[in-house]
């Protein structure tokens, strides 16, 4: 499947760089001949690559970072390989809306309404789309969760969204088949996901030591849930991140 996903985001990657060249280029799609066809299905193949290794460099998992006793865990994508599909995807869309309404003069009847139509509909759902996911992707990449001997803490949007103090925890609800935690105290709530605990597109990046070291402090407040995305949905609790 990861494969497949990856492979479809350069068809929709190699399909937007085709129509934008020949947008430039002012050819029609289908008249641009075999030279022009190779040439843009070989640059799409690195153009994929690189942007493909840059997401997956930003977005995948990063060794958690020590310095002066605390210990900083940052986020990752579930399946980046999806989620650059879906950016990329809405990308496409965007350009061929603008590129109908760019040729409509070509166009007329029908057609024209059509292009117009087209446009208005991509635009109302690939845009809005677009710029709530590239908000949290934003966030997201900026987030982190640090761990020290007295608290845990949570900072998202250049702000520390949560802060909880170890020997403040009232309870921590753990996911075994995931790792998963939901850690609450008296006036916040923290969540720390593991690599397949739903709830979030984003997991931290070594949750199974976050898990460790509330073991050794704070063994006797955990308690196991058959569903921590569930259990934020009983406390009307959701993630920041």
């Amino acid at each position: 499947m990861a494969y497949f996903i990856r492979f479809m985001g350069w068809l929709i990657l190699w399909s937007l760089l085709y129509f934008l060249i020949l947008d430039i280029m002012g050819v029609s799609p289908g008249k641009d001949g075999p030279v022009i066809s190779s040439i843009i299905l070989i640059l799409s193949i690195p153009l994929w690559w690189f942007s493909w290794k840059k997401f997956d460099s930003a977005f995948g998992p990063h060794v958690p970072h020590s310095a002066d006793g605390s210990t900083s865990y940052s986020f990752a994508l579930r399946n980046a390989g999806l989620m650059y599909y879906l950016m990329v995807l809405k990308l496409f869309l965007l350009a061929m809306g603008a590129n109908g309404l760019i040729t409509l003069s070509e166009h007329s009847g029908g057609a024209r309404t059509f292009y117009i139509w087209n446009f208005i509909i991509l635009y109302i759902y690939a845009l809005p789309f677009f710029f709530i996911k590239l908000g949290k992707l934003r966030k997201g990449l900026g987030a982190r969760i640090t761990v020290d001997a007295k608290k845990i803490s949570l900072q998202a949007g250049g702000a520390t969204a949560a802060e909880i103090a170890i020997d403040k925890i009232d309870s921590i609800a753990v996911e075994e088949a995931t790792g998963g935690l939901l850690i609450e105290s008296a006036d916040s709530k923290l969540f720390v996901a593991g690599p397949r605990t739903k709830g979030s597109s984003f997991y931290t990046s070594g949750s199974e030591d976050i898990l460790a070291a509330l073991k050794k402090t704070s063994s006797e407040k955990m308690n196991t849930v058959e569903s921590l995305q569930e259990e934020m949905k009983q406390k009307k609790f959701k993630p920041e991140v």
